[in-house]
């Protein structure tokens, strides 16, 4: 009979590693969801702050239009105070009556960069139009 001892070793440090590494892919998904949210909340506030930004001329005329520059700069100004973030970038587009905000901003790896995973990117696109309430 062959001496077993010592055997259960190896497999066990396998299973060790092993989940190790499904809870650190968990928390990078995790990370990169809640950069997600963070990014979609941003480009939200930034289209609502917009939206906010009417033409004042012609409001007293009537008409609910927004005023494109000053909406821009709401919209930019709101989406990077939200939660701010280094390398966050935002684009606003201002047409048809109605502002969109896009967000991008990456998740950091967190302990995967201790095996080479580089941050992952995530971009968020939130439209609005100004409206009486």
């Amino acid at each position: 009979m062959a001496d077993d001892r010592g055997s259960a070793a190896p497999l066990a440090a396998a299973l060790l590693l092993g989940g190790a590494i499904i809870v650190m892919l968990a928390v990078q998904i995790g990370l990169a969801s809640g950069s997600w949210q963070e990014a979609d909340a941003a480009a939200a506030a930034g289209a609502d702050a917009g939206a906010a930004r009417i033409d004042a001329a012609a409001a007293r005329d009537g008409s609910l239009q927004l005023d494109g520059e000053a909406a821009e700069l709401a919209a930019i100004q709101a989406a990077l105070a939200y939660r701010p973030r280094p390398g966050r970038t935002v684009r606003v587009n201002v047409a048809a009556g109605r502002i969109c905000v896009t967000v991008r901003q990456s998740a950091d790896p967190g302990l995967l960069s201790s095996v080479g995973a580089r941050p992952i990117n995530v971009s968020a696109r939130e439209c609005a139009r100004p409206h009486q309430g």
